[in-house]
């Protein structure tokens, strides 16, 4: 479904744009995906805008147990917050298992401003860590903690 906002108040934030909702799954009932698909503006009460665009798909594979439930997500999406532009790609899902807190595999690019950097969640391995390539090829280990 898709919903259709002109000139939506929040409080004091008016939105216009559409959002788009789309639920898939497979007939054997192991795999579903919500995909959402936004082409929204926002004017905060400061008189910011805000844009964002693009689309983000979660995705859910139910194991055989609990603790093997697999949650994906992927697509690319743009924001913007008055000068400074956003761009997240994900350009291999992420992914973690449901009894993991933490993203534990895929990469995925952050661009702000013409600064892009790699962030790599690892090999599915559940801890706390990513590793962050920077322009110049410098990478450092991250807490996802911090």
């Amino acid at each position: 479904y898709t919903a259709r906002y002109t000139n939506f108040y929040v409080g004091d934030i008016m939105i216009d744009g559409t959002r788009t909702f789309v639920f898939d799954g497979e007939i054997n009932g192991s795999n579903l995906t919500f995909s959402v698909t936004s082409d929204m503006n926002m004017v905060l009460e400061d008189g910011t805008l805000v844009t964002e665009n693009g689309t983000r798909s979660f995705g859910f594979v139910i194991g055989n147990t609990l603790e093997d439930i697999l949650i994906t997500l992927s697509g690319s999406w743009n924001l913007t917050v008055g000068n400074d532009e956003y761009t997240v790609s994900i350009t291999d899902a992420l992914k973690t298992k449901i009894a993991c807190a933490y993203i534990s595999e895929g990469e995925m690019s952050l661009d702000k401003n013409g600064l892009t950097v790699l962030i790599d969640f690892g090999d599915g391995t559940c801890d706390n860590s990513a590793t962050i390539t920077y322009p110049n090829g410098v990478t450092q280990e991250v807490s996802l903690d911090d």
